[in-house]
């Protein structure tokens, strides 16, 4: 059997199709830690269930760990502006418990950094809202000038 337009929106989840581009996750401030860097974030617009609570998904921690990954590597280089690309080489998110907030925090400490022919690469392990989803995730912050590839 194969499911075709019609069929597959009855059984897909609306939040996946089109909810999370509703999400608009931003990095309200962010600070040095010891280890690496940690900031405040906050969602507008996020979407709600069919009991109207709002969780914390999956996607939406993935982009604040994603932006405070950017912001983080630029701060530990003292860096002002965006400079280069920094290119996600791998990430690994796990989800531990359920999140009903839309103001939270993250935390992003820097394993290992090592400069390269390509730039600074970067191993580093994060925390979204105090250990709800944790993982890790390699990175390559390409600096102008430094050699094109990854």
């Amino acid at each position: 059997m194969v499911w075709h337009d019609d069929e597959l929106k009855a059984l897909c989840s609306p939040y996946l199709a089109v909810g999370y581009r509703s999400e608009k996750p931003r990095l309200t401030d962010v600070r040095r830690t010891e280890t690496g860097v940690a900031g405040d974030f906050a969602v507008a617009d996020g979407e709600v269930d069919s009991l109207g609570v709002y969780h914390l998904s999956a996607v939406t921690a993935l982009v604040v760990a994603s932006q405070l990954i950017v912001v983080g590597v630029h701060i530990d280089q003292e860096l002002r502006r965006k400079s280069g690309e920094v290119f996600l080489h791998d990430i690994s998110l796990r989800c531990r418990r359920q999140v009903n907030v839309r103001d939270g925090s993250c935390e992003l400490d820097f394993v290992r950094r090592r400069k390269t022919a390509h730039g600074m690469y970067y191993k580093v392990s994060c925390s979204v809202e105090s250990g709800a989803f944790v993982g890790t995730a390699s990175v390559l912050h390409s600096l102008p000038g430094a050699a094109t590839g990854s």
